[in-house]
């Protein structure tokens, strides 16, 4: 061939024949009988649809148990075949299982340990940062302090809970009982990713704070809106639960 295609060109090609079947294949990109050619393409796709399915039983292995294996496998298998997953990269194929996984009519705790467990490998993937501590606090003077701008971490992740909690997950609820846990939290101070049941209040005071709010707002919000009177344990406890970063 004078002007080859280039790489780009030869790629859609390949996904093109794969996905609309042998009318699509540009004869020019290889040699031998079309039909050879294009079991051989299926043969790849194969092996890609397998690579597949693994990442989904790798990054849901807890979804995957609570669900059943025969269950889990036949959704898996029509979800990659959708149009917008058939195009992501294997690290992100999970991004709309639980969604899918709801369309499907699952179980609403199912779908719960669906959303924890991919926010378990986002906060696996996100980027390091510092972790707010009592003792940088106490540097402040009372002006300063109560301007300074808190955040969650980067690696936090909070999934509201609408049922109790299903399968293997359940064991990380310690003494707290279902009625008491309202989210779990994910996340990783100090490269060990940990799962944390929040409670009611937790869970409230972590989504005001969220990407960033001033202290003074914060005992102001706990003492308003939340009704309590003394504002600083509430807040300390937060803070010791290693999931908060100062704004500089």
């Amino acid at each position: 061939m004078d002007n080859p295609p280039n790489f780009k060109y030869i790629l859609d090609n390949i996904v093109n024949s794969i996905n609309l079947g042998p009318n699509s294949i540009d004869e020019r990109l290889y040699k031998g009988p079309i039909d050879r050619v294009f079991l051989g393409l299926m043969a790849h796709a194969n092996t890609i649809n397998h690579a597949r399915l693994v990442a989904l039983e790798e990054t849901f292995p807890m979804t995957r148990t609570a669900m059943g294996e025969d269950n889990f496998n036949q959704i898996s298998r029509k979800y990659i075949e959708l149009p917008h997953i058939r195009i992501c990269h294997n690290g992100d194929i999970g991004h709309g299982f639980a969604d899918y996984l709801q369309e499907e009519g699952q179980d609403i705790a199912i779908i719960d340990l669906a959303k924890i467990e991919w926010a378990w490998l986002k906060s696996y993937h996100a980027m390091a940062d510092d972790i707010l501590t009592l003792e940088q606090l106490g540097r402040f003077d009372e002006a300063g302090l109560l301007s300074a701008m808190l955040r969650t971490t980067y690696s936090f992740f909070q999934i509201p809970l609408n049922a109790p909690l299903h399968g293997d997950l359940h064991e990380i609820l310690g003494d707290m009982s279902a009625s008491d846990v309202a989210a779990i939290a994910v996340h990783r101070p100090h490269e060990q990713l940990l799962f944390i049941p929040l409670n009611h209040v937790q869970y409230q005071l972590i989504n005001m704070i969220d990407k960033g709010t001033k202290i003074e707002n914060i005992l102001s919000h706990i003492i308003q809106e939340m009704g309590f009177n003394d504002p600083l344990p509430i807040l300390i406890d937060i803070i010791q639960m290693q999931i908060l970063s100062i704004e500089p």
